[in-house]
């Protein structure tokens, strides 16, 4: 075997033993970013869900804000009728009692 067989043999297993090591980190790295990835995907789901409950709240809420304020203004309504009747009743019988 010759030097120049030698050195050809030493560069040809170098360049071997390089090409498997960075195709072993290429694949690290791919598996590194698809676990990423699947982590980010999970986070956004989770997320997404929580937007959805929190949406649902505040359509509750609104909900509920309506209905409230729709009884309390029927109860004002209601309040303002009936100190409007008991204002005439009144009236009626302090104009009664001038007559008789």
């Amino acid at each position: 075997m010759s030097a120049r067989a030698v050195a050809t043999n030493s560069v040809k297993k170098e360049y071997e033993t390089k090409m498997a090591l960075a195709a072993k980190d290429t694949e690290i790295e791919k598996r590194l970013a698809d676990q990423t990835i699947a982590s980010l995907q999970q986070n956004i789901a989770k997320q997404q869900q929580t937007v959805d409950d929190l949406k649902a709240q505040v359509d509750q809420a609104q909900r509920d804000v309506k209905e409230i304020s729709s009884k309390a203004l029927d109860s004002a309504s209601g309040r303002s009728t009936t100190e409007a009747l008991q204002r005439l009743m009144e009236k009626d019988q302090g104009s009664g009692k001038t007559g008789k």
